[in-house]
């Protein structure tokens, strides 16, 4: 995805000092990112995702030059439609669990299957 490569080098040329980008598609494009950065940080976004899908996605792109990863929904979007409960338990035994698998991936303790 040259569009996502393109976005950080015109983002760098206009004097972010941070990026956070979608997914670019795979690790070359997430490779083209990380030059057209030129030393500016970048993060990936779960954009919604599936955790298992957004897990390989910051590997691949930690693997080729990401910093980290911002995640929300990938996290907790099955924690809004149910009660208040319900929420509270998905919060601690999923959405908890998520973010520590995340934190792994990033600091490269842990390898996605």
């Amino acid at each position: 995805m040259r569009l996502v490569a393109d976005a950080a080098r015109l983002s760098v040329e206009c004097g972010a000092k941070v990026l956070k980008l979608q997914y670019p598609g795979s690790a070359e494009a997430s490779a083209a990112v990380t030059e057209a950065a030129a030393g500016v940080p970048w993060a990936v976004l779960s954009a919604g995702v599936d955790h298992e899908t957004f897990i390989k996605q910051v590997e691949i792109a930690v693997a080729n030059g990401a910093g980290g990863a911002m995640a929300g929904r990938s996290l907790w979007k099955d924690s809004l439609a149910v009660s208040s409960e319900t929420r509270e338990q998905l919060l601690t035994t999923r959405a908890l669990p998520r973010l520590h698998e995340l934190e792994a991936v990033v600091d490269g303790t842990l390898v996605a299957s």
